[in-house]
């Protein structure tokens, strides 16, 4: 492999590292719409994919995604345990790639090399590993606030504001007609720079009373990708040894 085809799948890896998965009305009359809130919003979300109680009754999830971006066929694991554990791996080419959060430390391993996460991005998966986020985005000290309406293609959608701990700010989007969540914004800290990520999410589908988005397009920059759910599981028992990070 030459220089310049190891650069892709490293790029690649950067935009899908920061992926989160959403897994965290017909049109109202005047007088209820000035009632839309933040958490009238969520409720809304949460009510349509299944309720509070089946998403409460979540132990741990795993994804498993293919997909491609810039050429390259793409595979993808998500694994997550509550209350706050989380594993990824993603196989780009012949460039393959770990990352762990136990609960309190995260760290990427690619090939040899054992690269301890912080900052930001740390925080960020503190928030993707928490199956039970929608639910209580407090317990995590995230503010949320309603920040009005916007088009996402031909969707009217309300816009939610996260203010995370850090002051980093996402931004997430729910169809006002379906409630689904259908768009994600954030701003992403990687090593070669900070970069604007937008994640829409498509194609909900029930999975033991619960509905899940079966496709993920990621914009960054000028690099797209687009991934698909092959197989998710609920509550197949997964051990406290698959998230523990490794020794090198």
């Amino acid at each position: 492999m030459n220089i310049s085809t190891k650069i892709k799948p490293i790029f690649i890896f950067l935009l899908l590292n920061y992926i989160t998965v959403v897994y965290s009305f017909a049109q109202e009359p005047v007088s209820i719409k000035a009632q839309i809130t933040a958490k009238s919003i969520i409720d809304k979300y949460i009510e349509t994919t299944g309720g509070a109680d089946s998403f409460a009754k979540i132990e741990d999830r795993t994804i498993y995604f293919s997909g491609s971006s810039m050429g390259q066929n793409i595979s993808l694991i998500i694994m997550q345990k509550a209350p706050d554990k989380l594993f990824r791996e993603i196989v780009v080419g012949e460039v393959h790639q770990k990352k762990y959060f136990d609960g309190k430390n995260g760290v990427l391993i690619l090939g040899d090399n054992k690269i301890e996460i912080d900052g930001t991005e740390l925080e960020s998966l503190q928030i993707d590993a928490a199956l039970d986020f929608l639910l209580n985005p407090q317990k995590y000290n995230v503010e949320v606030k309603y920040d009005g309406k916007e088009m996402c293609d031909s969707s009217e959608c309300y816009k939610l504001k996260m203010i995370l701990p850090s002051g980093n700010i996402w931004f997430q989007y729910f169809d006002a007609t379906t409630g689904f969540r259908i768009k994600e914004m954030k701003e992403i800290q990687t090593p070669t720079g900070n970069y604007n990520q937008t994640t829409c999410y498509n194609n909900y589908r029930e999975i033991e009373g619960l509905k899940f988005p079966f496709e993920i397009r990621q914009i960054l920059g000028a690099q797209k990708t687009v991934l698909n759910i092959d197989s998710l599981k609920i509550n197949s028992g997964l051990p406290d040894s698959l998230f523990k990070i490794p020794d090198l």
